[in-house]
Order: C-alpha cells, then sequence, then structure tokens
C-alpha cells in the first residue's frame, strides 16, 4: 500500500515537472521518491534532464543533486 502511494506521487510530480520543470523541491521529491523505489536507472535518466534545465543554474543544480 505505501508503495503505491509512492508510485502515485512519483507520477503526479512527473505530471507536474512536465509543466513546471523549474520546480526545485518538485525535481527533489521525485529522486528521493525514485531512491525509495530503487528506480536508479529512472534516477539517472532524471538528472541528466535536471542537468540540462538548470545548467545555468548551478546553485540550483547543486540544490538538487546534493543528495544524489
Amino acid at each position: 500500500e505505501q508503495i503505491e502511494e509512492i508510485l502515485l506521487m512519483v507520477d503526479k510530480l512527473v505530471k507536474n515537472l512536465e509543466s513546471n520543470p523549474e520546480n526545485i523541491d518538485g525535481w527533489k521529491a521525485l529522486l528521493l521518491a525514485r531512491g525509495f523505489l530503487s528506480q536508479s536507472t529512472q534516477i539517472e535518466k532524471d538528472k541528466i534532464r535536471i542537468r540540462k534545465i538548470f545548467g545555468e543554474n548551478p546553485s540550483a543544480l547543486k540544490d538538487i543533486l546534493d543528495e544524489f
């Protein structure tokens, strides 16, 4: 049940980030949830996307990726 809730949260976060890709807290929450679900391949894909989006903003990049 807890896993299902996290999967739903991941889906919602992904949809929100598609329309608001500069949402730092959204990316952090998504990476944490994926970490909990052991989705390491998807985390790597997310990191590539995050680096593209925040390439001009090193402090935001550091903020998001610090724990990963």
